[in-house]
């Protein structure tokens, strides 16, 4: 891996993999496929989404989301921009970590209400840039709150513009910033950073080995 970090790992396996399957998701009776240029498209609108929302690289996004393939699709977008997740387990870490924080950062909720509770209250609140949902929810996009198909929407609506913006910052992300922090909640912050996360991600396919598309379905 010549550059080691989120942008080049997409869009090289992009390159390299085609319109090969990546994902499948069940949804109702029926499954969903999701190649990976569609992951990357994906990725990118929100990355473009998070752009136009005022996050820059450094910036922080705290994680309260169960392990959906939203999450992920979120995930990768914030790290394809530079940024740093810091998981929290829950609204009452989520409060830890933003308690514990000295600067405002986003947050990424799969409960609308309790994203909407964060966001309202008043010493919380004002460490909130914005707050994105990992799913659907009726809220206006203009508001602290957005929901994952607004981001998505939204987002590739702005990628023509902002794709040289996203390709130029995406390449210019170096191994050595933070990606993951881990315990940020309970004051035991442990930092991984982009080439720390995609060597772990190199080590298990090392350990899984090759996995054809029949063993995926």
């Amino acid at each position: 891996m010549n550059h080691r970090n989120f942008h080049y790992f997409l869009t090289q396996g992009t390159r390299e993999n085609g319109s090969r399957l990546v994902f499948q998701k069940k949804d109702g009776w029926s499954w969903k496929q999701v190649t990976w240029p569609d992951m990357l498209t994906e990725v990118e609108s929100i990355a473009c989404f998070l752009l136009n929302s005022g996050f820059a690289p450094g910036s922080r996004i705290v994680v309260s989301s169960t392990n959906t393939l939203e999450c992920l699709f979120f995930e990768l977008a914030v790290l394809t921009a530079g940024g740093t997740c810091v998981p929290a387990a829950g609204t009452g870490k989520a409060k830890k970590v933003l308690e514990n924080s000295e600067e405002r950062c986003f947050l990424l909720s799969d409960d609308p209400d309790s994203a909407l509770g964060l966001v309202s209250d008043p010493p919380l609140g004002g460490k909130i840039e914005k707050a994105f949902l990992t799913v659907d929810a009726r809220i206006p996009v203009e508001e602290t709150t957005a929901s994952y198909s607004s981001a998505v929407k939204f987002g590739f609506l702005a990628r023509k513009k902002l794709k040289d913006e996203i390709a130029s910052m995406g390449s210019s992300v170096k191994e050595t910033d933070p990606a993951v922090i881990f315990g940020a909640a309970d004051g035991e912050a442990k930092v991984f950073s982009q080439a720390d996360i995609l060597d772990i991600l190199r080590v298990s396919r090392e350990t899984l080995g090759p996995v054809s598309e029949e063993e995926q379905v």
